[in-house]
């Protein structure tokens, strides 16, 4: 990511957010994490595990700090493709350092 994408990612982000979790949740996945399995119609799709996520996530926010819930809202079809729009919501606690809350 380049220092305007990071400056752009900050801009959109809660201030809470330390240096060091901007640079985690900024950080490229790693090529050893990404796995490939096999799709409809032959086609290889990447993937990356949830055990993955979860630490991460952990190593950013704190065990515990943070909850993922989706949903599937619904298949699209487009000309040779499919897709299955999915909407995902990361709900962080954030840790006030002055107040304790």
């Amino acid at each position: 990511m380049d220092k305007q994408e990071l400056q752009k990612l900050r801009d959109n982000l809660p201030q809470q957010f330390s240096e060091a979790q901007l640079a985690f949740i900024s950080f490229k996945t790693p090529a050893v994490f990404i796995k490939k399995r096999k799709g409809r119609g032959g086609k290889e799709l990447d993937y990356v595990e949830v055990g993955y996520i979860y630490q991460r996530l952990n190593a950013i926010f704190g065990f515990g700090a943070w909850d993922w819930e989706y949903s599937m809202v619904e298949p699209l079809s487009f000309p040779n493709t499919e897709h299955l729009v999915v909407r995902g919501r990361l709900t962080v606690r954030a840790h006030d350092k002055e107040t304790g809350e």
